[in-house]
């Protein structure tokens, strides 16, 4: 399955890398911890969470079989492999949010909103998010890998 190195937010905004392309480079900022929103619970409220985009996969739907895959039929997805941070369902632009654990876990790419930071608290292996995103982050992608590495040595 092909994957990609990197996406960019619409508008000039964070260039997010995977994990793997992070370490490749080994140069300029850390932009693979990232905030994504998905719509969970009976509510069908939006949730934040926090993780490491590890990788970014690209997964293009056959068209051959149109009664199975509806609507995705001949399109291209992108799935994101995270590595979730354990944040309990907190916004950090809300509340001060610290994590120890980390988890597995995929989502559809379209989910990433931003680049956040983080800092090691007090302790070893506990870390505070640093998230000064606002409500109007999307991602959009780029292809362009000249753009990605320019973005990187903000």
């Amino acid at each position: 399955m092909p994957f990609w190195e990197a996406v960019r937010v619409k508008k000039g905004g964070d260039v997010i890398c995977a994990g793997t392309r992070l370490r490749q480079i080994r140069q300029g900022r850390n932009a693979s911890l990232i905030r994504h929103a998905v719509v969970t619970g009976a509510e069908e409220m939006c949730t934040v969470f926090y993780g490491r985009l590890e990788q970014i996969l690209e997964c293009n739907i056959p068209v051959h079989d149109p009664a199975f895959w509806s609507h995705l039929s001949g399109t291209r997805l992108l799935l994101a492999l995270i590595t979730p941070c354990q944040t309990f369902k907190k916004d950090a632009t809300k509340t001060l949010v610290t994590y120890t654990q980390e988890l597995n876990s995929g989502c559809c790419l379209q989910t990433i909103q931003n680049v956040v930071g983080r800092i090691q608290v007090e302790v070893h292996n506990h870390w505070g998010i640093i998230d000064r995103s606002s409500d109007v982050a999307r991602t959009i992608f780029v292809e362009d890998m000249d753009i990605m590495v320019e973005g990187l040595d903000d």
